[in-house]
């Protein structure tokens, strides 16, 4: 059974919902209490020797963001960057 069919039997069943919420709440109050350690100065940041592009967000799947990435890092190679 695929994820996706996986996810939508869950959603169709109350206790699939519940379980479904929960795991939200969950991963967003682990989200905020990061963001928070980070804005507080308890996590550090770090800093590297090197320009970092961000492309997409990475908890959404299916946007075009792998192609992106490609074509992102064949032009700046082209261009005479080093890619990682």
């Amino acid at each position: 059974m695929t994820w996706s069919k996986r996810r939508e039997k869950l959603r169709g069943s109350l206790g699939g919902r519940a379980l479904l919420g929960a795991a939200s709440l969950a991963y967003g109050a682990g989200v905020l209490a990061r963001c928070g350690l980070y804005a507080s100065g308890m996590l550090p940041r770090r800093r590297v020797d090197a320009k970092v592009l961000c492309i997409g967000n990475l908890t959404a799947g299916g946007t075009g963001k792998t192609p992106a990435v490609l074509l992102a890092a064949e032009t700046l190679r082209k261009r005479g960057h080093e890619v990682a």
